[in-house]
């Protein structure tokens, strides 16, 4: 029963929360994962679903897939890290 708790309620919502996955989104691919590849599959199909989410995010003709497994993150243009060196805007403007 705990285990079931867990498996259904708990995790997605805290997986979702930091990958920012759909939580129905989270449940299925965690079916799918487990079905497939059984106790594996379970530990492996959200990351590899966030970095899925993450592509589809970036390339503009996947953005409604992007847009069906969850909310887009909004990060900063700033760049994270600034060197000494190379050019002062690394990141070119957007349309």
């Amino acid at each position: 029963m705990a285990q079931s708790i867990d498996a259904n309620l708990i995790r997605p919502k805290v997986e979702s929360s930091s990958v920012s996955i759909n939580p129905l989104a989270s449940n299925v691919t965690l079916l799918v994962g487990g079905m497939l590849w059984g106790m594996v599959g379970l530990g492996v199909v959200i990351p590899i679903t966030g970095m899925m989410k993450l592509m589809f995010d970036e390339i503009p003709a996947m953005q409604p897939w992007g847009y069906l497994l969850g909310e887009k993150k909004a990060f900063s243009e700033s760049p994270r890290i600034q060197l000494p060196f190379g050019p002062k805007n690394p990141r070119p403007n957007r349309p």
